[in-house]
């Protein structure tokens, strides 16, 4: 195309051996050129290593995030979600689709007060991690509580760019500490228990020996030694 219809070579990516047989990724584009009064070309070549470096490490990063089983969320900094993680989808029961463009306040379950709000806010504005727990509504209406940590994105100047919330779902956590307490009650009721039947069955032993010396004591025609067999019974 360069040498027979004249036309300029649109920017491709190829790799080049340098003179030491080390490959480079490059950029290269052409536009042909006359000069004195012979036609060639005026290639251009970029070394394109840094940027396909920073590229894999976006891949990589991209793909543990893919993985995670934290729930991802990325905003703008106006709060409008960029970006979610399959660990989200699933969490909250909405689909990535469902959720990019939306404001979180979309999985606001309405038991936070706005005092709540506003010191998460000052905090991340501050360019500070927010950490705390908040309880959610999924999709289908169910509250579920996160233990969560909301970080602002900085590039360049002293406002956010953005917003990264790492969110874990800790429901069944909450459920077995729950259970563990529980479990911790009833064990302090058995030596409480315990120790109440003890001293009641010494009463108890008191009661049954005087009333066996008083029926002892007492004649079978005595008007008192049916009452008495009755508080023995």
């Amino acid at each position: 195309r360069l040498n027979e219809e004249r036309l300029p070579v649109p920017l491709v990516e190829e790799t080049i051996l340098t003179l030491t047989g080390e490959p480079v990724p490059v950029e290269v584009s052409a536009v042909p050129i006359d000069y004195g009064g012979r036609s060639g070309a005026l290639v251009f070549v970029r070394d394109i290593s840094l940027r396909k470096q920073q590229q894999a490490e976006r891949e990589r990063l991209t793909k543990a995030i893919e993985q995670l089983s934290e729930s991802v969320v990325m905003t703008d900094a106006e709060g409008t979600i960029r970006y979610v993680n399959p660990a989200c989808e699933r969490i909250t029961g909405y689909t990535r689709d469902e959720l990019i463009g939306q404001n979180p306040r979309l999985l606001q379950s309405g038991e936070h007060d706005q005092a709540f709000y506003a010191e998460l806010w000052r905090t991340i504005l501050g360019g500070e991690t927010w950490r705390g727990q908040l309880r959610n509504r999924r999709k289908d209406g169910s509250i579920y509580p996160v233990e969560a940590a909301i970080t602002p994105v900085h590039k360049s100047g002293a406002k956010p760019t953005g917003f990264i919330s790492v969110q874990v779902d800790v429901t069944g956590r909450l459920e077995l500490e729950e259970q563990l307490r529980h479990s911790q009650r009833l064990g302090a009721i058995g030596p409480l228990a315990g120790g109440v039947a003890h001293d009641f069955n010494n009463i108890l032993m008191a009661i049954s020996g005087l009333t066996e010396l008083a029926l002892m004591r007492i004649s079978g025609d005595h008007p008192a030694r049916r009452l008495v067999a009755q508080v023995q019974q």
